[in-house]
């Protein structure tokens, strides 16, 4: 008999991945989020929209009302609007990142 419960060690990783908090409602928002998908074939990033169940786990009020913006759960550090932007590139490959330190 085989378990489909995440084992601790799986639960480590997804808590241990930086986080894409984005507007699920946004069609702008929604582009940014396929744009990280295209390139990140390593699957680096987990995304949750500012409306759902994980948001309400780890975002403040604040950045939950805050709609038109861009929040990154990166460890135990919240990266918000440009600064967000900037972290991701800096994790997506080296072209992304020359860029991210550009910036």
């Amino acid at each position: 008999m085989t378990s489909t419960s995440p084992t601790a060690e799986s639960l480590k990783t997804t808590e241990s991945q930086p986080v894409m908090f984005f507007d699920g409602v946004c069609g702008l928002c929604n582009r940014s989020v396929d744009f990280v998908l295209a390139r990140d074939p390593k699957g680096v990033f987990l995304f949750s929209p500012l409306q759902g169940e994980t948001s309400r786990k780890r975002l403040t009020e604040n950045d939950r009302q805050q709609l038109g913006s861009l929040v990154l759960a990166d460890g135990d550090r919240l990266y918000r609007r440009s600064s967000a932007v900037v972290r991701i590139l800096l994790k997506l490959g080296f072209a992304w990142k020359l860029l991210g330190a550009l910036l």
